[in-house]
């Protein structure tokens, strides 16, 4: 576990006092409840009912000691993490798919492709983009992996919750008619999450 404080300017470009902020990072392989608890146990019960919010991964063990221990904390999900499973599902179809096209003796369009399929467009180099827009033109559960990957990153462009909302449910019930498991699962768990998700936009 690592605690950072940052420093507590003045004040911001509208007058009003900073808030101080709390940085803290769990390892990734951290057991279970252990060290969350110990790290709210070095903070004491009064400065963690002070916390105003809280962003986790999806992990029910630091879901509930955040729960627990910040009481008084708007609980968000990290949007790293978010985006983390959407990549990590995106992957899975795309091996599973590059497996069936070589054992079917199809063309191996989907070789050597996991880099630039997971990376956002913004970051992809010339050649990357030439193969990505080549890829693009064929009917893979890849390639639809992917848009709808690229897709949700609109849910974070949002403002209003309101809306928000509607793009989220709208996304999740086109991911659930499709036939991409591995992104139907990622919706599902998103689904069971909403609140947490949606509290992104009260923390903006």
């Amino acid at each position: 576990m690592s605690v950072r404080r940052t420093p507590r300017p003045s004040g911001g470009p509208s007058g009003r006092p900073f808030q101080p902020v709390l940085l803290f990072r769990f390892p990734d392989q951290s057991p279970g409840k252990t060290i969350p608890s110990r790290f709210f146990t070095y903070l004491g019960t009064r400065k963690s009912c002070r916390l105003r919010f809280t962003s986790s991964d999806i992990w029910k063990p630091y879901l509930t000691v955040l729960r627990e221990r910040a009481k008084n904390a708007v609980l968000i999900l990290d949007r790293f993490h978010v985006m983390a499973k959407l990549n990590k599902a995106l992957d899975e179809v795309r091996a599973v798919e590059a497996r069936r096209l070589a054992q079917d003796g199809y063309e191996p369009v989907l070789k050597h492709s996991r880099w630039f399929i997971l990376k956002r467009p913004e970051n992809l180099t010339e050649k990357q983009t030439v193969r990505l827009s080549e890829l693009l033109k064929y009917n893979l559960q890849s390639v639809r992996g992917y848009l709808q990957r690229e897709d949700f990153q609109r849910f974070w462009e949002y403002r209003s919750p309101t809306l928000a909302k509607k793009f989220l449910d709208e996304w999740c019930r086109r991911v659930m008619r499709s036939r991409i498991e591995p992104m139907k699962k990622v919706a599902r768990t998103l689904r069971n999450h909403q609140d947490l998700l949606l509290n992104w936009f009260r923390a903006s």
